[in-house]
């Protein structure tokens, strides 16, 4: 990993929980720096993420394990409260002058973020990820268990089907319903970057002859940019074998970026021998990386990793 891109990952058992009525956490004001040393939250329950609001609670020894007996039914009086959730942790010098985002994978259902006293907006949506870029609150002092204060408010969930249909589901399935699951089940991680951003990549197969004459590999890269003016940047890709030896193919493209992150490159690769990825019941997974590059005047500013397999899936009507 360049160091024009630097992560850290705040998933672990470092999380803190506690209970509030609906509305009081704000009321009480645990969203806000400490006053004292000790900090808000020294007596809450130990928690981990990725995990879920059920298993934290019985990992504390404050619920049974819901899946034995019966034990689901006196579980439910856990979701009539938010939950928060909150994680210390200092940042390091070789992060000063770059871009620090907080990123989300999943938080199940609907949350807001607080970072060092700020609120940072609300998200709903169990399997949408989201970010926010936290670089004007970030503490560089380095105090013992963390100058950095992140915190995360737990809705309680829906209980009416109507409100839940076609977004999640019940614990137990059909046969004793009830009990809504939520919490950050998906990793949480800090990201510095600099002044232009990979944002995502997207990455599509062409194949030639059903791949007997190779594939041309179309990768998207979409941008972000906090310059003021317009700039070009060079955006580079490598493709090699990642499961099985094979040379490297490369492209490189010239992109205009604007402030923002309405911005895509477009970059065609071809593979003119490629090994295809098949189901495993029909043959090898085969499977190629993909690294990809921005640089700007010259100096590396990010990059990204990505594994992929080349294949193409069609839908087919069954013989007549």
């Amino acid at each position: 990993m360049s160091q024009a891109r630097q992560v850290i990952d705040l998933s672990g058992n470092h999380w803190k929980m506690e209970r509030m009525r609906p509305g009081a956490g704000v009321e009480e004001g645990l969203h806000l720096l400490p006053a004292e040393y000790q900090g808000t939250y020294f007596s809450w329950n130990q928690a981990t993420v990725p995990g879920d609001v059920y298993t934290d609670l019985h990992r504390a020894g404050e619920l049974d394990d819901p899946y034995f007996g019966r034990n689901m039914g006196r579980a439910k009086w856990a979701q009539e409260y938010e939950w928060w959730y909150s994680r210390r942790f200092n940042l390091p010098e070789s992060m000063q002058g770059k871009q620090i985002h907080i990123e989300f994978d999943g938080v199940d259902y609907g949350c807001d973020v607080y970072f060092n006293s700020h609120l940072l907006g609300h998200h709903e949506g169990m399997f949408s990820g989201f970010s926010f870029n936290v670089t004007r609150y970030v503490n560089w002092s380095d105090w013992r268990g963390g100058s950095n204060i992140l915190m995360v408010k737990l809705d309680p969930p829906p209980k009416n089907l109507r409100n839940v249909g076609g977004r999640k589901w019940f614990y137990s399935g059909d046969y004793m319903t009830g009990l809504v699951p939520f919490g950050i089940w998906q990793p949480v991680r800090i990201l510095a970057t600099d002044v232009v951003k990979i944002e995502g990549l997207r990455i599509e197969s062409e194949l030639h002859d059903s791949g007997a004459k190779g594939a041309t590999v179309h990768v998207g890269v979409e941008l972000s940019s906090i310059l003021e003016s317009p700039e070009e940047v060079a955006v580079s890709a490598t493709v090699c074998g990642k499961n099985f030896k094979s040379q490297e193919y490369t492209q490189s493209v010239n992109q205009l970026v604007r402030h923002g992150s309405d911005n895509v490159a477009h970059l065609r690769i071809e593979i003119p021998d490629a090994k295809l990825w098949w189901p495993w019941d029909m043959g090898a997974q085969n499977l190629y990386d993909l690294h990809v590059s921005v640089a700007r005047d010259g100096e590396l500013r990010d990059s990204m990793d990505q594994s992929f397999g080349v294949r193409d899936i069609q839908m087919q009507h069954n013989p007549t």
